[in-house]
């Protein structure tokens, strides 16, 4: 006997290209890059509050962090805690990553085909083929996907379910099943076929009807399939685009082996892959605990823990994504926007997980547009889901930081994006002038200002907000044109690192004051032109 395990990944998710060390990742996030860059093109390193946006957009491609199923493959243990049973892991790239050989995205995959998920069929086919082939009688199958991964798995589930599982000989007639399904034909599925259980489908936010293909295969897309023993599914409460709205259970069916939990957080803030990540943390304890406390099968609980965010907000305050506010003009007009609320899959009926007490209220939201939250709901929320126990135990310990931070990978080469070694909270930007001025005692930690309206007239000021965040980063400003520079301090308990930003060309800014009622910096500035600058290589003193 051995178990078969297969992870289905998000839109635009691929594990095996997310970056893997400093020489990527960090450069772009440190600043430690040369180039040029305009303030547009520094769009997808803005900061809100304590996360950055990432802009879905050919840019971001670079920057996707890794998603909750990537990190629930890789705590896989190869062998079972009994010693012999073998743990068979398939982990299947999300829709939208086909990449050349140097990791690049095949340019003919656009933002709108992932939007609608197009091409979602050719997933399903091959997980049912990876299965199929794999499987043997008393091999238990566990079946996990996120977004239109979640969509795939559940179409597997269901297509085992109606037409089990072909031999191996056999697979040379499943696209003819397939196409009979298709067309809406009765299947008699060949003798042989095996018509196993599936032990557990465990899902985050599944996204997948789109167009003409709603209960395609001839599988009611809310179905839970008969050959399921349990499902998990972990909900986005914040998610507000149209074609996201979720393919929830239908909770008619089967209700008593469906565990179904809404969350705070857009849909990829509960399904993982954004670069601050406290959120998606929650909802992967959450599926690991229920994992645990069943004892379905062998999973490092260790290293899910301390794949967590470090130095994270307060448990359950973290500020939920606007996704439809942070997509491109193009993809919104695509998309559409409707909250969940609207859409009535949010209800006094659902159930909400405890971290939704802690979600920001509406005035705190840093982007409120067609966005919920727990003051706007018409009902008093009363129906929580119990937490399980391993979700309990990483609350307790949320704020602790798990061992050596880089031991995931040293232990799971590639497993999870690098942390960086300065773990400093604020960052604070100084005009310094050359040989004339001597910098401040150092804060505690690292400010870091974004400017936020680079329109603005000679004589206007510009009031930027100041947010933390838990690495060194840089902003683009200059001085005029003496030699003056940018000097952007980050201190850590053994050494300071500085960026020096040079000008480029013209005038930009020639004052900074510090508010600290409203917790703003003041650029006084002298030019209309957008500020670009040459990032220049980190130097450690």
């Amino acid at each position: 006997m051995k178990r078969i395990l297969v992870f289905c990944d998000g839109t635009g998710q691929d594990g095996l290209i997310v970056p893997d060390g400093p020489t990527e990742f960090e450069k772009i996030r440190n600043g430690g890059i040369t180039g040029e860059f305009s303030q547009g093109a520094l769009k997808t390193l803005h900061v809100v509050a304590s996360q950055p946006e990432l802009y879905r957009d050919s840019v971001e491609q670079t920057l996707t962090a890794v998603s909750n199923i990537l990190r629930l493959s890789r705590a896989v243990k190869q062998v079972a805690d009994d010693g012999t049973t073998r743990q068979i892991v398939y982990y299947q790239s999300g829709v939208g990553t086909e990449a050349d050989f140097m990791g690049d995205m095949d340019w003919k995959t656009s933002p709108l085909q992932q939007a609608y998920g197009v091409i979602v069929a050719s997933k399903i086919r091959n997980t049912y083929a990876f299965v199929a082939q794999n499987f043997e009688e008393g091999d238990e199958i566990f079946l996990f996907g996120f977004s239109r991964g979640a969509y795939t798995a559940r179409k597997v589930a269901g297509l085992i379910d109606k037409i089990g599982l072909l031999q191996p000989e056999e697979l040379g007639i499943f696209f003819n099943i397939w196409k009979e399904l298709i067309d809406k034909k009765s299947v008699t599925p060949p003798s042989g076929t095996r018509f196993p259980t599936i032990k557990c489908l465990g899902v985050f936010d599944t996204v997948g009807s789109v167009k003409n293909t709603i209960d395609v295969l001839e599988i009611k897309d809310n179905s839970l399939p008969n050959c399921v023993n349990l499902a998990l599914h972990a909900v986005s409460l914040h998610e507000n685009r149209e074609k996201f709205l979720p393919t929830l259970f239908n909770p008619a069916t089967h209700a008593d082996k469906l565990v179904e939990v809404w969350f705070p957080g857009a849909h990829s803030d509960v399904g993982g892959s954004y670069d601050r990540h406290e959120l998606a943390d929650i909802s992967l304890f959450w599926m690991a605990g229920e994992i645990k406390k069943r004892s379905l099968f062998a999973l490092d609980y260790k290293f899910i823990e301390r794949s967590k965010q470090m130095n994270p907000d307060d448990w359950g305050t973290s500020q939920p994504h606007n996704a439809w506010y942070e997509s491109s003009y193009i993809v919104r007009q695509a998309v559409g926007h409707k909250t969940r609320l609207e859409s009535s899959q949010i209800s006094d009926k659902i159930q909400f997980h405890e971290s939704w007490k802690h979600s920001p209220l509406f005035h705190a939201l840093l982007h409120s547009k067609y966005m919920i939250a727990p003051d706007k709901l018409p009902f008093t929320v009363t129906n929580y889901a119990p937490m399980n126990q391993f979700e309990i135990d990483c609350r307790s310990r949320w704020k602790d930081n798990i061992g050596d931070p880089q031991a995931g990978m040293k232990d799971n080469v590639g497993i999870l994006l690098p942390r960086t070694g300065l773990e400093a909270r604020f960052a604070i930007p100084y005009i310094t002038f050359t040989n004339k001025s001597t910098l401040p005692a150092a804060p505690q930690g690292l400010w870091y200002a974004w400017l936020s309206d680079p329109s603005k007239t000679d004589s206007d000021n510009a009031r930027v907000p100041i947010f933390l965040y838990e690495v060194y980063m840089y902003t683009v400003l200059t001085t005029d044109n003496n030699d003056d520079e940018m000097v952007i301090i980050a201190w850590d308990v053994s050494k300071h690192e500085k960026k020096r930003v040079t000008k480029s060309g013209a005038r930009y800014i020639w004052k900074i004051d510090y508010d600290s009622a409203t917790e703003s910096m003041i650029f006084s500035g002298q030019s209309k032109r957008t500020v670009t600058a040459t990032l220049k290589e980190l130097s450690v003193e």
